[in-house]
């Protein structure tokens, strides 16, 4: 240690002294990482030629519990790092806690996001505090918002001090001898946990490993006390001299397998290089085609002329050049996948001197349009493939020239900032881009692509989702046009100033002057999780204007396409988000029933779950109202929008890591679309070559062949259980505070897809459809506000059969005339009452309940219920108890059985109510399984012995291999992890 730091030391421990009443612990480290093959390091990888850590993997270099002597008043971590080029994202240099635990909980984690340099943590209640990025901003506390491109970065391939230190609340960060921020968080003390250390790396949601750093750690320091401003400078001053200044040559994951990387299409594939040998001429006839959706095997299939074929497509990465939708087209084209989706944008302007990237600036001025840019983008995908049939995505959002002459139509949010895009209630931008996709739809429609083009998915909103902008800023939306076109809303929906004021419980209000609800009424609470409607009626009211909205732009350019085409050309959105993603309160997502209800939509997409798409996990459908679709004859479109392997700067948690994850979690896509009777697409967004591999693309001409032949054997389900969702009663709750209501929501497909028999996924408004089949169990997720109409239809579908029915935490509990337990009775048959729980309730099961009773878990998630319930019922048989109170119940009713959950249902538990229910069970591991009349598919999480038990006996044809295994009602085989195993059924 220099004398000057020494001296700022003991300097720095006078103070300390003086203001915490505490002796200050000491200066130096108490865990000092640096060079190689440190003995404290475990799993550890190095770069020996730079003498440091080398992080390219999942895999964290970590060190035990009880090497650890962190403070939670005070820390100080610095270290010398250098982040690989192309290491977009975040980027973890040093992560301690436990995010697979409820609530999550992280003691701090340090790194960066896009070269900007974060530090983070949770606090007490898990919600997260610090430096961090938000959307375009990186937030600093209590409310700076600086843009991330305005922030210092670190350098790329080059050596980066880098520290922070966390003194009882107070946060600085440095960047390479300079303070970058200062911050005040809400937070004084972290909360240091009994969990490993990991360097270079750390874990997502549910615990998944990600964010790796794909860079070099030489050294890294940790104190338990926050070092003065002047001696983190003075250690870079000492340190830096050490360090060299020039560009480093860092690996990546790529070494593992340079035999199938190749990112920019040097080498031709195998697949390719037969394909060459005899390219097909173009098969389809001359004319624009009739696409239609027909019925097969009670499901709905797309068929072009009037004939039935595959949907399988591909996509390639939106922002890259021509040349890369050639190569990556023409590995997809010998594949045998001929469908074909791409990206075309009004806007941004693009430098006309740079290189030709994604499709752009296609609407320069008003009434001009750039037919030439998109028609070559177009001819690069015919030319890869003469066989191909195009599904247009053009953008919806509005160019820069639009914007400027148009500001008052841009979304506003609670802080009176303008979004930079549109709001989705405006009228003039709706109005124009309509015409805009009118008049290149009749271009197209006219040119030589037209034989070719075969749907058209307009982008509206964020990333063409839908999402509203300007919600990621605060509550929208607070522009006057909106709030204008809210009142019109409201007149049509009152009609006069009496039934508003009578809604809205407020005598002073007109439809003259009625305003968005304030953003504090907007994030009440009157009754924990749920809204009291004598309160919340304007923000509900809100809410569906703002679903209302999306769906009225949605029907709106529908029918423009429609209007334009030759022929019929199908038309899709993404949409059906509501079961996955939160804030609902702040963007459109809850109108599925009035868009699957339009007869101009033929498809909605969607990608699969971010957040359960590695190997092992349920790769499930974002959109998950797949049985609704079946209902309405609306086809789906999933987006395997894959980080594979190959994406060697992409570590987020959903990236397979290894060639054998890519290939279980390519067959587990193929197998749900397969047994869902549904399409999907292969979609290379991180990169123009990630599924550029012998391995990867032999799998995908594989399936491709397979969903051809296979176009003629029915997808008919098989599912005895049925799962409904109910978008509309999360209108009247607080997606602010959801730590309740989001284990009712997409956390519940990890069990059902579990519990080893087939499902099916609806709408609860789809209860009394016609078509809707009769179930052996219902499994009723989230049914809060269930009207009077409703209830009743419910109780006529199970008692058509005595139908087991599932309920879970407050069914029926919200209502127009008031919260009531009462009318959860009336709902479930089952009487309950209101409490509170307090502190941490014990989980006790009763034995003596029999086999639903000990099914149950040992313990349960620590959720604050706000409110809890309790069964009051002397005719139910009570299964367990939360703090003293009957939290799980069974009763017979005069509609069937009712079983009652409290805490999110496991799949262990469901599994014995669908088989004393009479679910026929295929499988008992635990793995995740699907299936349907013909086809069976079993995806592995641990290794072991796998049976799989069918109806009735029948043949097994392995769809990978074609090996067929003998007729028997019971097929058993050894499996590793994360395996997927496709089996199509042949009854002998």
């Amino acid at each position: 240690m220099t004398m000057r730091m020494m001296f700022t030391a003991m300097a720095f421990a006078s103070s300390a002294l003086l203001w915490a009443q505490a002796p200050a612990p000491a200066s130096a480290p108490f865990l000092s990482v640096s060079g190689v093959d440190h003995p404290l390091v475990e799993g550890g990888t190095y770069s020996r030629e730079h003498n440091a850590l080398l992080n390219y993997s999942l895999r964290p270099a970590v060190i035990k519990p009880e090497a650890l002597a962190f403070r939670a008043e005070e820390l100080t971590i610095a270290t010398w790092v250098a982040p690989r080029s192309g290491a977009g994202g975040y980027r973890m240099v040093a992560y301690k806690g436990d995010r697979s635990r409820d609530p999550q909980a992280v003691d701090f984690k340090f790194g960066f996001c896009d070269q900007v340099p974060e530090f983070g943590f949770m606090d007490a209640a898990g919600s997260w505090d610090g430096i961090l990025r938000n959307y375009d901003d990186l937030l600093i506390p209590p409310d700076t918002r600086i843009p991330m491109k305005d922030f210092p970065k670190a350098k790329a391939d080059r050596w980066n001090f880098l520290a922070v230190t966390f003194n009882r609340g107070e946060l600085k960060m440095f960047l390479n001898g300079e303070r970058v921020a200062l911050a005040k968080t809400k937070t004084t003390a972290l909360t240091i946990q009994d969990t490993p250390l990991w360097l270079g790396c750390s874990e997502g949601a549910g615990g998944l490993k990600g964010y790796n750093l794909l860079g070099l750690i030489h050294r890294i320091d940790f104190f338990n006390t926050a070092l003065p401003e002047d001696a983190i400078l003075a250690r870079w001053q000492e340190q830096r001299p050490a360090y060299s200044t020039e560009k480093l040559s860092i690996p990546g994951p790529e070494i593992n397998f340079l035999d199938e990387y190749d990112p920019d299409f040097k080498k031709k594939l195998k697949i390719v290089e037969e394909y060459e040998k005899a390219i097909p001429a173009s098969s389809l006839p001359d004319h624009s085609p009739e696409m239609t959706v027909i019925e097969f095997g009670g499901v709905p299939v797309l068929a072009r002329d009037g004939i039935r074929e595959s949907g399988m497509c591909m996509m390639p990465q939106y922002s890259s050049g021509d040349d890369a939708v050639f190569n990556a087209g023409r590995d997809f084209a010998a594949a045998g996948v001929n469908y074909f989706s791409d990206i075309y944008y009004t806007w941004p302007a693009q430098d006309p001197k740079g290189p030709q990237m994604r499709c752009a600036n296609l609407w320069p001025a008003p009434g001009q349009y750039d037919f030439a840019r998109l028609e070559a983008r177009l001819q690069a995908a015919v030319d890869a493939n003469p066989n191909i049939r195009m599904l247009l995505r053009i953008k919806m959002d509005m160019p820069e020239w639009w914007l400027k002459e148009h500001p008052e139509e841009l979304a506003v949010d609670e802080h009176g900032n303008r979004s930079n895009q549109v709001t989705l209630s405006s009228e003039r931008w709706l109005k124009d881009i309509c015409q805009v996709h009118g008049d290149f739809i009749r271009h197209l429609e006219k040119s030589r692509f037209a034989k070719h083009i075969v749907g058209y998915v307009p982008g509206g909103g964020h990333a063409s989702e839908w999402f509203w902008y300007g919600r990621e800023q605060g509550f929208i939306d607070y522009s006057e046009g909106h709030a204008q076109r809210f009142r019109a809303w409201l007149k049509e929906r009152y009609r006069t100033d009496d039934a508003l004021r009578q809604a809205w419980n407020d005598p002073a209000v007109s439809l003259a002057t009625a305003a968005v609800p304030s953003p504090a009424l907007r994030q009440a609470s009157e009754d924990g999780v749920f809204r009291d409607l004598a309160v919340a009626r304007p923000v509900v009211d809100h809410r569906m204007f703002l679903n209302f909205a999306t769906t009225r732009a949605q029907a709106a350019i529908a029918r423009a396409i429609r209007a334009n085409t030759a022929a019929r050309k199908l038309v899709g959105f993404f949409y059906g988000y509501s079961m996955y993603v939160g804030g609902l309160d702040n963007m459109g997502f809850q109108n599925m029933d009035v868009s699957i209800a339009n007869p101009d939509i033929d498809f909605f997409c969607s990608p699969f779950s971010y957040e359960r798409r590695r190997g092992g996990q349920e790769g499930d459908f974002i959109s998950s109202f797949t049985a609704s679709l079946r209902l309405h004859g609306k086809l789906y479109w999933d987006e395997v929008d894959l980080r594979t392997h190959l994406a060697v700067n992409n570590m987020d948690t959903h990236k397979t890591e290894t060639p054998d994850e890519t290939d279980a979690v390519l067959w587990r896509s193929y197998g749900n679309s397969l047994i869902y009777g549904t399409n999907l697409w292969w979609f290379l967004i991180i990169h123009r070559a990630v599924f550029h591999s012998d391995r990867i693309m032999t799998a995908i001409q594989r399936m491709a062949k397979l969903d051809a032949e296979l176009l003629d054997v029915p997808k008919t389900p098989a599912a005895e259980i049925a799962v409904m969702r109910d978008e509309k009663s999360f209108y009247y709750s607080n997606s602010n505070q959801d730590d309740v209501i989001r284990h009712y929501k997409a956390s519940m497909d990890k069990e059902f897809a579990r519990v080893g028999a087939p499902y099916d996924n609806y709408l609860l408004s789809d209860i009394d459809h016609p078509r809707m089949p009769d179930y052996k169990v219902y499994i009723f997720m989230n049914a809060f506000h269930v009207p009077p109409a409703l209830r009743a239809a419910i109780q006529r579908k199970l008692s058509r059969n005595q139908a087991t029915a599932v309920w879970m935490y407050a069914p029926g509990y919200v209502s127009d005339e008031g919260n009531s337990t009462d009318h959860m009775r009336a709902l479930t048959g089952i009487s309950f009452a209101k409490y509170q729980l307090e502190g941490k309730p014990a989980w006790e099961k009763n034995a003596s309940a029999g086999v639903l009773a000990t099914s149950l878990p040992d313990v349960v998630s620590a959720i604050k219920y706000k409110p809890a319930f309790a069964v009051a019922d002397g005719d139910a048989t009570v299964l367990a108890s939360l703090g003293g109170k009957p939290a799980a119940a069974v009763k017979t009713t005069p509609w069937g059985r009712a079983v009652y959950l409290l805490p999110p249902a496991k799949a262990a538990f469901l599994r014995e109510v669908c088989r004393s229910a009479g679910v026929h069970i295929y499988s008992e591991t635990g793995d995740i399984l699907r299936a349907n009349q013909n086809f069976v598919m079993l995806h592995t999480d641990k290794p072991g012995l796998k049976t799989i038990t069918l109806p009735r006996p029948a043949q097994l044809r392995d769809l990978q291999t074609d090996a067929v295994r003998p007729a028997s009602a019971s097929h058993s085989f050894d499996l590793a992890e994360q395996k997927t195993a496709l089996f199509q059924i042949i009854a002998p």
